[in-house]
């Protein structure tokens, strides 16, 4: 039977791959091809240690012209539709590449062109597969979130790139994905703010075009509304003392690094200065749905909406409190009470992406329940 496998899996080789039956493809010498015959006649997916020990064996050949030929030829099994081959010479090449300690990121650059092209389910599968022997690596965790992104389920999305950016905040990529995705959602203030971000961690980054559009598009925005369809909040804190201001803002900082419990004491520390400030509500009661604390952060942010019922933000930090509260207790009315909340959100804000996401998400757990 293992010499069946072996068998057709060295004709798929041969007839699927046809490596030199494309011009930008190089020839691989003799021992190359011995090598890479052997390779494919061994998966890697079911028997991953021993690539690593057949490249070990042949170190030798290991060659940054191999490595090369090897790049080229993922290109040419792209172009030619042949994912499986891309995806098998893209996997030989990160296990080569790793043995002679070089840079291997060659199926993570083939996620990458499958999420540019959309095809976000191969990517996953790819991410998936990367993961195995690289967990907790935030690039390929961007990666695996752009993915998931590219493949229709942005809601699913954005808390894995939340995520990237609090294990990562220095990781510019991960700032730009993020921005994209506010960007995608009509969340301005917040693209303009990951945006920013990334410019700060690189002055030449991409960044700096996205946040000419994002400004750009803004305008044409506010040009095209004629009479606004509701009241904007009025920002409390500009009449706060710069005590305020200042411990607000660590909080936010802290709050971006995770730091719950610092970031809890900036945001008390600034409601003890004035008990209603919108800014200090929002950020101790993301402390609070950030740690599961829904008990908390529901009379919080019941009250806030008394206070600021206008404020899109608040009803929407609001409903994730009812969310988890509903998957914390398993009652479903509390997911009825946070449905209701994201549509006061869109109906306050009719461009706020992520509570329209929000909603469909609740209804398909509504569906599970």
């Amino acid at each position: 039977m293992n010499k069946r496998i072996i068998f057709f899996t060295i004709i798929f080789f041969i007839a699927s791959l046809s490596l030199e039956a494309f011009a930008a493809t190089p020839v691989f010498d003799e021992k190359e091809r011995e090598f890479i015959t052997e390779a494919y006649s061994i998966s890697p997916t079911l028997r991953p240690v021993d690539w690593p020990k057949l490249a070990k064996r042949n170190r030798g050949i290991i060659t940054d012209e191999f490595l090369d030929k090897l790049e080229k030829s993922i290109d040419a099994s792209l172009r030619a539709k042949r994912d499986q081959g891309a995806f098998y010479l893209a996997y030989l090449a990160d296990v080569c590449a790793e043995t002679v300690h070089k840079k291997s990121d060659y199926r993570l650059g083939l996620a990458w062109y499958y999420i540019k092209s959309d095809r976000g389910g191969e990517a996953i599968d790819i991410c998936n597969n990367i993961r195995l022997t690289h967990p907790n690596d935030p690039n390929i965790e961007l990666a695996l979130a752009a993915s998931v992104d590219a493949n229709g389920d942005s809601a699913g999305a954005y808390p894995m790139y939340l995520d990237v950016v609090r294990r990562a905040p220095k990781n510019e990529a991960a700032r730009i994905y993020l921005g994209k995705f506010y960007m995608k959602m009509n969340e301005y203030d917040r693209a303009k703010e990951q945006l920013t971000k990334a410019i700060e961690i690189n002055p030449n980054s991409e960044a700096v075009g996205l946040l000419a559009q994002l400004e750009s598009e803004r305008k044409l925005k506010l040009a095209e509304v004629k009479t606004p369809t509701v009241s904007t909040p009025v920002n409390v804190e500009e009449t706060f003392s710069p005590e305020a201001k200042e411990l607000i803002a660590d909080g936010n900082r802290l709050l971006e690094e995770n730091n719950l419990e610092l970031a809890a004491s900036s945001f008390n520390q600034a409601l003890a200065i004035n008990k209603n400030s919108i800014s200090a509500i929002e950020g101790l009661a993301s402390v609070y749905l950030r740690k599961k604390e829904y008990n908390d952060a529901i009379p919080i942010l019941e009250n806030a909406v008394k206070i600021s019922p206008t404020n899109p933000v608040l009803h929407r930090l609001l409903g994730t409190a009812y969310e988890q509260k509903a998957e914390g207790t398993g009652v479903i009315l509390f997911l009825d009470q946070a449905i209701a909340e994201y549509e006061e959100a869109v109906r306050l804000n009719p461009e706020d992406g992520i509570s329209q996401f929000y909603i469909k998400r609740v209804q398909e757990k509504k569906g599970n329940f």
